[in-house]
């Protein structure tokens, strides 16, 4: 096990902000709380709990500049709905973990955070959220294909952190499937090259791009739920993206980049569809990709790529060196 400096110490360079760290049963649909003079148990969903934390908060007159940092387990999942949540109602600065975590001591009696996840689940990872970043109307809902309707808050979305620690995107996949690409997922806002041997940077570096990842094919994408995968339409699918909180915060001018296969491939609705409902230039691959961003070449070996998708007009901007 190694040690690490919080990221909330690390980006302020000491404890001057003084965090103040909140502890509870529960995850990100809820968390559990005593209430009431006999102190009974119930679950709060995440306005309430809101709510309820900052009545503490002012009743304590504890100074509005102290940070807070969520010690729930996956409090970070699901769009960030509980983090956000917080940070609007208490107007704090709120850090949240998207995978499992746990207070331990050391032999002197230290306390620390410990993050450990079974080799085959995400670790998930620290995301910072603002209280200018509203959290998302959890009355919203997507179709699938076979026609069965999944509230948004129902699929696993894991967000993919920026070098600030913010969140610049999400992934959904199953849970192995996420602990295979999350590290390289951390690096997308930072990558600037397909790889050694290219000459070019991506167009969206640099411009506060959205990055989402995902299976996908020409027509549809794969959402992971509580009912388990999923497929919906590019329709769908690009009103889905545009209710994301983390992308209706950037200007207009930052671009979605779908790391998702086949979704700009010769054919494809996907990408074409989500620059058209999103209003945003939007990138996505000709073939199979990885989270390296590395696009697979064709059957005939000519170049996989990134294609550019403006609104009602798409053109290639990047292809593999031969």
């Amino acid at each position: 096990m190694s040690r690490n400096l919080a990221p909330w110490v690390a980006r302020n360079g000491s404890f001057a902000d003084d965090p103040l760290f909140i502890s509870a049963v529960g995850g990100f649909r809820g968390v559990h709380v005593p209430v009431g003079a006999e102190q009974t148990v119930q679950r709060l969903d995440p306005a309430r709990f809101a709510d309820a934390l900052k009545r503490e908060l002012d009743a304590a007159e504890v100074s509005p500049d102290r940070p807070l940092v969520l010690l729930i387990p996956y409090g970070g999942l699901g769009g960030l709905n509980l983090p956000r949540m917080i940070a609007s109602r208490t107007n704090r600065e709120t850090w949240s973990f998207s995978g499992p975590l746990a207070i331990e001591s050391d032999v002197s009696g230290n306390g620390f955070i410990t993050t450990v996840a079974d080799q085959s689940q995400p670790k998930g990872a620290w995301i910072r959220s603002t209280p200018d970043v509203t959290p998302a109307d959890t009355d919203n809902f997507v179709m699938s294909i076979d026609g069965h309707l999944i509230p948004d808050r129902d699929i696993w979305a894991f967000p993919i952190p920026g070098s600030d620690h913010r969140s610049v995107g999400h992934s959904v996949h199953t849970p192995p499937d996420q602990a295979a690409r999350e590290k390289d997922q951390a690096h997308f806002e930072e990558r600037t090259w397909f790889n050694d041997f290219d000459e070019k940077t991506f167009e969206w570096f640099g411009k506060n791009a959205y990055f989402y990842s995902g299976h996908g094919a020409k027509e549809s994408t794969v959402l992971m739920t509580d009912l388990g995968q999923v497929s919906v339409g590019a329709s769908e699918f690009a009103h889905y993206l545009k209710r994301r909180k983390s992308l209706s915060a950037l200007s207009q001018g930052s671009s979605i980049v779908l790391v998702s296969c086949f979704t700009g491939a010769a054919g494809s609705t996907v990408a074409q569809t989500v620059a058209d409902v999103t209003g945003r230039r939007t990138y996505a691959p000709t073939a199979e990709v990885f989270e390296s961003l590395a696009v697979m070449p064709f059957e005939d070996n000519t170049d996989g790529q990134f294609l550019r998708f403006d609104p009602q007009s798409a053109s290639p901007f990047y292809s593999r060196r031969s």
